[in-house]
C-alpha cells in the first residue's frame, strides 16, 4: 500500500510541482446570499490567499506524499486547491485503488 501511495504522490509531484507550466488555476468558490429582511440577493466569489509555491500540496515529494497519505482520512488537498481535470482523474483512480488494496488487506488478515 505504501508503494501505491508513493506512486500517486510522485504523479502529483510531477503534475503539480510547477503549476505555471501547465496554466493551472486555483478553485474559486462562489455563493449567493439572501437577505431575509429585504429579500436582496448578493453574489459572492471567494478566492483564497494561495501562494503557488509555498502553499502547494505538491511542492516537494514529502508534502506530496503526506497529502496523498491523507486520502486515507478523507482529506483531498489536491482536489480542494486545484481546478484541473487531471487532478480529479488521478484522485478518483487513486481512491478506488487504495480502497481495493485496503479491502484485500482486510480479507487477507481475516483469512
Amino acid at each position: 500500500m505504501l508503494l501505491v501511495i508513493a506512486g500517486l504522490a510522485h504523479s502529483f509531484l510531477l503534475l503539480l510541482q510547477y503549476p505555471d507550466f501547465t496554466s493551472l488555476s486555483e478553485k474559486i468558490s462562489s455563493s449567493t446570499l439572501r437577505n431575509t429582511i429585504t429579500e436582496n440577493l448578493v453574489n459572492l466569489q471567494i478566492q483564497g490567499d494561495f501562494d503557488r509555491i509555498k502553499d502547494n500540496p505538491a511542492k516537494d515529494y514529502i508534502t506530496s506524499f503526506i497529502s496523498t497519505y491523507g486520502w486515507l482520512n478523507g482529506s483531498f488537498l489536491q482536489q480542494d486547491v486545484w481546478n484541473f481535470w487531471a487532478v480529479k482523474f488521478i484522485t478518483l483512480f487513486g481512491s478506488i485503488l487504495l480502497i481495493t488494496i485496503l479491502q484485500n488487506m482486510l480479507i487477507a488478515f481475516m483469512g
